[in-house]
């Protein structure tokens, strides 16, 4: 065998399995005048992760991670134009829901099997409100202001 400074040993096949899907709704809506938009998401998450951690010959140190993760969100907005102002108002909203596992297991150390495992969740409220003025001062001059709330809410049992 090689003793190069640079030279490993895996021991095992590391994997990673992931499946994701989303979808994106962006509408957009002209009434008299006043822009409305819509932006719609939704994803999914599912993440199984096994690595042979340690790099050392024998099975000493292997990481595992698995993750069951969806997501949601939506944006409203009205925007509209007239003489020399611009205007945006609007509003926000998150939701992420997230079931998360990982472990190390110990081997081959001669005092059996040691797995320490974390368990938890993570779920994720967002809100905000915002609103921005352009207004144009000169033909080459606007001056920008906007206001933006957020309120987030987290929840987690580890």
């Amino acid at each position: 065998p090689d003793d190069g400074p640079f030279v490993v040993a895996i021991d095992d096949i590391s994997k990673n399995n992931t499946n994701t899907w989303g979808a994106t709704a962006h509408l957009t809506w002209e009434i008299g005048g006043i822009t409305l938009t819509s932006i719609s998401d939704v994803s999914d998450i599912r993440l199984s992760y096994d690595e042979d951690a340690d790099v050392q010959p024998g099975e000493y140190y292997h990481y595992f991670a698995d993750t069951d993760q969806q997501q949601i969100s939506q944006e409203l907005r009205i925007s509209g134009r007239s003489d020399g102002l611009f205007w945006n108002l609007g509003g926000y909203y998150l939701r992420i829901r997230g079931n998360y596992a990982q472990a190390g297991k110990l081997t081959d150390l001669g005092l059996g099997v040691d797995q320490q495992t974390a368990l938890y969740f993570l779920d994720t409220d967002s809100y905000s409100l915002f609103g921005q003025a352009e207004i144009d001062l000169t033909d080459k001059l606007t001056f920008t202001g906007g206001l933006r709330w957020t309120r987030d809410k987290k929840v987690t049992a580890y």
